[in-house]
């Protein structure tokens, strides 16, 4: 059956429903979108011929009236919110929204994270939306601000007090300080990792050439791809010397596993943590003093760059909501979770590195669950979305009768590790058909598995077109 396509991603479904006018409400039953009524009757105030209906025709009657709100970079939270005078933050709108009520947001970038505690009815739903014809951001990063100097060669270092995990120098993702060096589009790729060699063993790593890098990697953090590859762990380096071949590390597996002969010499790693393994273009180190160490793309002084660090994960995020509707966004490093949500919405918004980590916290020693682009609950819908450059997972899909439809994803789960799926669907084994779905989605450049389907027995992925997977 031929694949659907991208289609929709530029969706004009609200045009036409904005106005002009300041604090006036539409009705959300019936009305025509644009079609709003000039009154000054406020929340808790009925007009008299409003009485009169009631008597007609019962409460049910009664119409349900919607405000806009409007939100703008150059507006004020102390604003009323319209068109001409607009909210600064998303958050202002979403504290004040009720039922029925519609955010209009306008160009330009936010950078904050907006927490979703109100809901919609089913005639009446919360929306969040881009202005139609305009591109609206929100952002996860935040300028490194300060004086550049050069530390050596085409080096250079500046404090900061951030911590941080992910780099950006003019929206370009530069990479933490690794050995074997890699670059930014070859991460799907072998070429970045180096191979065990003989005289590996359980949580002993052998390789000849490690000892020709000069560098004492104790206390580094190893990535390690290893025993039967599915899986990828990070753990700390232990017990290596300058100049050494052998480090040890330490993961529990089981006897089935860890002791297998013949599965330690193939196995597949790389390292990460030294400020001596700067020593290509776009890698950075960040010391525990706070100073940050910078190779650029070009090899010129960072000064008056746009240097970026990743400083909240998500644009968007709420729990226990009903019926409420995100459309038209850009995100760019960070994503939106909705935790507990029964028929909401995400449509026409695209992701870029939506969600990123350092090795594989979710394999650590205690497990560290990692953020990332989650929905869970009943009768939610991702539709029309596009994510790209995510480390980890692409999207996780929790709960009921939840859908991924139309949607593009590719370029996540950069260590290859079973963990991290493009589209994860889970459910409970029991739960009445039909299930979680996937279905006219494109997918491809995927670290290991594409879609996976978990305690899902009614699920339905149908019509996806995936290619490119298992790549690492």
């Amino acid at each position: 059956m031929p694949h659907r396509g991208m289609r929709g991603l530029a969706s004009d479904d609200n045009k036409g429903r904005l106005r002009s006018g300041s604090m006036l409400r539409r009705q959300s039953t019936g009305a025509a979108p644009g079609k709003t009524m000039q009154s000054r009757v406020a929340r808790g105030q009925v007009a008299p011929w409003l009485f009169l209906a009631a008597v007609l025709t019962g409460p049910a009657a009664l119409p349900v009236w919607a405000r806009d709100y409007f939100v703008a970079p150059n507006g004020h939270d102390s604003g009323l919110g319209t068109i001409d005078a607009p909210f600064q933050t998303i958050q202002k709108a979403a504290d004040v929204m009720e039922p029925g009520d519609t955010c209009y947001v306008r160009a330009g970038t936010y950078r904050e994270t907006v927490v979703l505690k109100r809901s919609g009815r089913p005639d009446a739903p919360i929306r969040f939306t881009a202005y139609p014809g305009e591109i609206v951001v929100l952002d996860g990063t935040e300028p490194i601000e300060g004086r550049w100097t050069r530390y050596k060669a085409a080096i250079y270092k500046t404090r900061t007090h951030r911590r941080f995990e992910q780099l950006f120098v003019d929206g370009r993702m530069m990479l933490e300080a690794r050995w074997p060096n890699t670059t930014f589009e070859k991460l799907l790729t072998r070429d970045g990792w180096a191979s065990a060699g003989p005289g590996s063993t359980y949580q002993k790593l052998r390789d000849p050439e490690l000892a020709a890098t000069g560098i004492d990697w104790t206390g580094a953090t190893a990535v390690l791809n290893v025993a039967h590859q599915f899986w990828t762990w990070s753990r700390p380096v232990l017990n290596h010397r300058r100049g050494g071949d052998t480090f040890e590390y330490r993961i529990k597996m089981n006897p089935f596993h860890s002791q297998r002969k013949g599965w330690w010499d193939d196995d597949f790693y790389y390292l990460i943590g030294k400020l001596e393994a700067l020593d290509h273009p776009t890698e950075w180190y960040l010391a525990q003093t706070g100073t940050l160490y910078l190779w650029p793309p070009d090899g010129r002084n960072p000064s008056g760059r746009d240097v970026r660090a990743k400083a909240r994960d998500y644009g968007f995020r709420g729990a226990n909501l009903r019926h409420v509707q995100l459309s038209g966004f850009h995100f760019f490093a960070c994503t939106f979770v909705l935790e507990n949500a029964e028929h909401c919405r995400v449509e026409n918004c695209h992701l870029r590195f939506p969600s990123f980590v350092r090795g594989v916290p979710d394999a650590e020693e205690p497990p560290r669950k990692s953020a990332g682009t989650r929905i869970s609950g009943r009768d939610d819908v991702v539709r029309n979305c596009s994510l790209a450059y995510s480390a980890n997972f692409g999207i996780e899909v929790r709960g009921q009768r939840n859908l991924v439809e139309n949607c593009l994803i590719h370029d996540v789960n950069w260590s290859g590790t079973l963990r991290y799926t493009a589209i994860s669907l889970s459910g409970d084994k029991d739960d009445p058909r039909p299930a979680n779905a996937a279905r006219y989605n494109t997918v491809y450049n995927v670290g290991n598995t594409i879609i996976t389907s978990n305690s899902n027995r009614y699920g339905v992925i149908e019509y996806n077109h995936v290619h490119h997977g298992g790549l690492i």
